[in-house]
């Protein structure tokens, strides 16, 4: 597993630094939490809000309870906020891990080891697979750490399974941009389209609860399955959880097929 650890290696300051980043903003969003609680006109203005525009920033809930720590986490952290810094880090690492190297002239290098294509993907997929899941984990322990002094009480078993949800958004497209950047060589193609599809998938499964004519295209959303209907106060159901581990095995499978079948450049 040399190539992986030294691909963490590689980013572990600039691992730090997102998870500075994100725990600083979790706290502050946390510790608003007792200013918030009690105060119910703040729901009797959100009434006056658009709903399209109320689903848009809370992962298509439409009608939530500010004043519940459930509903205010979500739509102040985990609907948006969280997904959008879990899914620039997957792709830019799943961009920068095949298609990256190639353009600097350092895949020659990582091609050297001994070791086959198939076997260099999957020690970049498992970095991408450590990076978002302790991104995510770090994230919740101090959101839900801080919590418990300022007794934000939401079950225990929905943060696991949020937190699941979480991870797995994540990974899929970090591995969709890896396959992407795999077929074509280009890392800036791989960031295009790996965000496009993540910002496209946001908009349908936020606006299809309050839009008719996208309902019936929420079904190809991961957002729909990872954050859709709140996990943190509802749960995740396990057809959700399949659908989002399914994804993530058919990008890493078409990762896989890319990598091997391209020519890259000579070699």
């Amino acid at each position: 597993m040399e190539i992986a650890r030294r691909a963490l290696l590689d980013r572990r300051r600039s691992l730090t630094w997102w998870i500075v980043g994100s725990a600083i903003y979790a706290v502050v969003i946390v510790v608003s939490f007792p200013s918030v609680r009690g105060q119910d006109e703040l729901n009797d203005l959100m009434d006056d809000y658009p709903p399209e525009l109320m689903a848009l920033f809370a992962g298509g809930e439409t009608t939530f309870d500010l004043t519940a720590a459930a509903d205010y986490l979500n739509s102040q952290l985990f609907a948006f906020v969280l997904p959008l810094l879990l899914i620039i880090l997957a792709v830019g690492f799943g961009a920068a891990s095949v298609a990256g190297e190639e353009e600097r002239g350092t895949l020659e290098l990582v091609m050297s080891y001994p070791v086959t294509r198939g076997r260099v993907l999957l020690e970049k997929a498992a970095v991408l697979v450590v990076l978002v899941a302790i991104l995510a984990t770090a994230t919740y322990v101090v959101t839900f750490g801080v919590g418990l002094i300022v007794d934000v009480d939401v079950a225990l078993v929905d943060v696991a399974l949020s937190l699941v949800g979480q991870i797995l958004l994540g990974i899929t497209f970090g591995f969709f941009a890896l396959a992407v950047g795999a077929f074509s060589g280009s890392r800036v193609l791989a960031i295009a389209v790996a965000s496009g599809v993540a910002a496209t998938s946001y908009l349908v499964g936020s606006l299809a609860p309050v839009v008719s004519w996208l309902e019936p295209f929420k079904w190809v959303s991961l957002f729909y399955y990872a954050t859709g209907d709140n996990p943190l106060a509802n749960g995740l159901p396990l057809g959700h959880v399949i659908v989002l581990v399914g994804g993530a095995a058919a990008a890493l499978a078409a990762a896989v097929v890319g990598f091997a079948r391209r020519d890259l450049r000579g070699r």
